[in-house]
């Protein structure tokens, strides 16, 4: 077990033959402890014990990246504003020890926050957390901010509010004739 950096051994009645060994392998670094290992002079069993044990975890795990920095993780509608989405992208990247089999499938994103963006939202401003889960296992989560300030799309705003835009409009211009009126009774007088 070439992987296996040091250890020590030991025995006891109660705990049998115990093992304790520091391995690296992949870039994984590893601790373990075994006991209970039955005594005997020609097998030795505590050895066999990790062998197993690491090669379990060697073959079927392994470091992974689950989200990369900059890959977007959840897109927030504005409203009455610019850009009409906002793409939110990972600030790092997460990677974890998991099993090997982990398929895209088995990864969950779950956004609490924020639900459309206002128009006068600035850059920094805090939206949210996102949880990252594998097989409904909580892993990570990250505080998710605004990423740019977006500006107010006045087409859009005037587009939904045509009554009210077109009732003050009138009120406006109705003001302002009576003003305009005034003066010019008093430029008379």
């Amino acid at each position: 077990m070439d992987y296996i950096l040091g250890g020590k051994t030991g025995t006891t009645g109660e705990a049998g033959m115990c093992l304790a060994t520091v391995a690296t392998h992949q870039a994984v670094n590893y601790m373990l402890v075994t006991t209970r290992a039955p005594y005997s002079k020609v097998t030795p069993n505590s050895y066999n014990d990790q062998k197993k044990i690491y090669e379990y975890f060697m073959n079927h795990y392994s470091y992974q990246d689950i989200i990369k920095k900059g890959d977007i993780i959840q897109i927030i509608p504005t409203k009455y504003a610019k850009p009409e989405k906002i793409k939110i992208k990972s600030p790092k990247t997460i990677t974890k020890y998991l099993e090997n089999e982990i398929q895209k499938e088995d990864i969950e994103i779950q956004y609490n926050g924020i639900k459309e963006i206002q128009w006068n939202q600035k850059k920094g401003e805090k939206l949210g957390k996102i949880t990252i889960s594998v097989k409904g296992n909580k892993i990570e989560t990250l505080e998710i901010k605004m990423p740019i300030n977006v500006k107010k799309d006045w087409i859009k705003y005037i587009e939904e509010h045509k009554l009210f835009v077109i009732i003050t409009s009138i009120i406006i211009v109705f003001i302002i004739g009576i003003i305009l009126k005034r003066r010019m009774i008093k430029h008379d007088a």
